[in-house]
C-alpha cells in the first residue's frame, strides 16, 4: 500500500483559532506538507467551489477545535 500524499486541508474557526491554525500551517509546511489554508490559498472569487475542490484533493483533513462551543464565537 502506498503512503498517502503529504497534502492537508486545514479547517478552523477564523475568529477563534486563526493563530493556532497559522502555527500548524507553518509547521506542516516546514515538514514538507502541501497545506491548504483558506486565507493563504484563496484570493477571492468562488470560495465554496474552491473549498470543496481542495477538500476532495487532499489526503488529510485536519480540524482545529478549541474549548469554545461551535457557532458561538460572537458571544465569547
Amino acid at each position: 500500500m502506498a503512503a498517502p500524499s503529504p497534502t492537508v486541508f486545514l479547517s478552523y474557526r477564523r475568529h477563534i483559532s486563526s493563530f493556532i491554525a497559522r502555527s500548524i500551517f507553518m509547521d506542516l509546511r516546514q515538514h514538507g506538507y502541501d497545506v491548504f489554508m483558506d486565507v493563504e490559498s484563496i484570493n477571492s472569487g468562488q470560495f465554496e467551489r474552491i473549498i470543496l475542490a481542495q477538500i476532495a484533493a487532499r489526503a488529510h483533513f485536519l480540524v482545529i477545535l478549541t474549548d469554545l462551543p461551535l457557532g458561538n464565537e460572537a458571544t465569547h
